[in-house]
C-alpha cells in the first residue's frame, strides 16, 4: 500500500517546505502570522523527523520511505 492509499497526508507533508522545516527544527520559521504558525504545528502532530527520516503515526510510528 503506498502513501497515498494509506490517507495519511505524508505526501503533502513532505511536499511543504515550513513543515518539513518545523519537523527538523522543532521551531516556526520567522515570517509567518499567528494562523498559519497554528496551521504548521497542527498539521505536523501525526508526523515527526529523526535523523534523515520522516515518520507518520500516534503510537506506533511508521517510516515513510521513499520520501
Amino acid at each position: 500500500m503506498d502513501i497515498e492509499q494509506k490517507g495519511d497526508g505524508a505526501l503533502d507533508i513532505h511536499a511543504n517546505a515550513p513543515i518539513i522545516a518545523y519537523l527538523q527544527a522543532s521551531e516556526v520559521s520567522i515570517g509567518f502570522t499567528p494562523k498559519e504558525r497554528d496551521q504548521i504545528v497542527h498539521k505536523t502532530k501525526r508526523f515527526k523527523w529523526e535523523g534523515n527520516s520522516l515518520f507518520v503515526g500516534v503510537d506506533r510510528w511508521t517510516s515513510v520511505n521513499g520520501i
